[in-house]
């Protein structure tokens, strides 16, 4: 878990979910935070917490993990879309596709606030990582633990890691037409809409944006 900060979730992976062999290793740059996580943690459960940067994992070998999950962390680092920060994100997202296994899911709760969408996208989607297919799929989240913001919609999204062999044309070809589709699914019953870039761009900020003036909206109909 890439920049776990204080927070309880890597006990609950563990302790919720139910898989007995799962283990769970958490990283963060504060020392401090570091230390008193894995002082108070529960000695039963495989679960580790070092000190690290997100951007830099050293000691970390290549594609040693099947998942990494963020929450929040993306939303620290992305706090504006000036060069040096999206080059940051782009860095960690790097590196997080390095430390994941073929196959493996990169998992992130966020507020996805326009930019630090297009931000993510641009990698996913518009980046030059031609040795991997990414598989992008958002999900709109109507309450989480955690999260008392309530200015954006939060999202759970995944992309999942599909090595492929950018020497074989055909590989090539078939990457440069799914890599771009987003899928989106706006609540657990709806149906999952497979969009290009530039439509997933103008979705998400648009519902943000009906989001944000929905309240006022409603208590001026309430003034009636």
């Amino acid at each position: 878990m890439p920049g776990c900060g204080n927070s309880d979730l890597s006990q609950k992976l563990l302790t919720k979910l139910g898989v007995s062999n799962l283990e769970v290793h958490s990283v963060d740059y504060e020392e401090a935070v570091v230390k008193k996580m894995e002082e108070s943690k529960p000695k039963d459960l495989k679960l580790t917490y070092s000190v690290g940067d997100v951007t830099k994992l050293v000691g970390h070998a290549d594609a040693g993990y099947e998942y990494a999950v963020d929450k929040g962390t993306l939303d620290a680092i992305a706090v504006d879309d000036k060069e040096e920060t999206v080059k940051m994100c782009h860095t960690y997202f790097k590196e997080m596709v390095r430390v994941l296994a073929k196959d493996g899911t990169f998992m992130i709760v966020s507020l996805l606030q326009p930019h630090v969408y297009k931000i993510l996208l641009d990698y996913f989607v518009k980046g030059d990582d031609l040795a991997n297919l990414f598989t992008i799929k958002v999900n709109r989240i109507e309450h989480i633990e955690g999260y008392a913001e309530k200015q954006f919609i939060k999202y759970f999204v995944s992309v999942k890691k599909m090595p492929i062999d950018s020497s074989n044309a055909k590989q090539l070809e078939m990457r440069t037409k799914l890599q771009d589709m987003v899928h989106i699914k706006d609540s657990v019953n709806s149906e999952v809409q497979s969009l290009n870039y530039e439509k997933a761009i103008e979705k998400i900020k648009v519902d943000q944006q009906i989001y944000m003036i929905a309240p006022t909206l409603k208590s001026l109909d309430k003034g009636r």
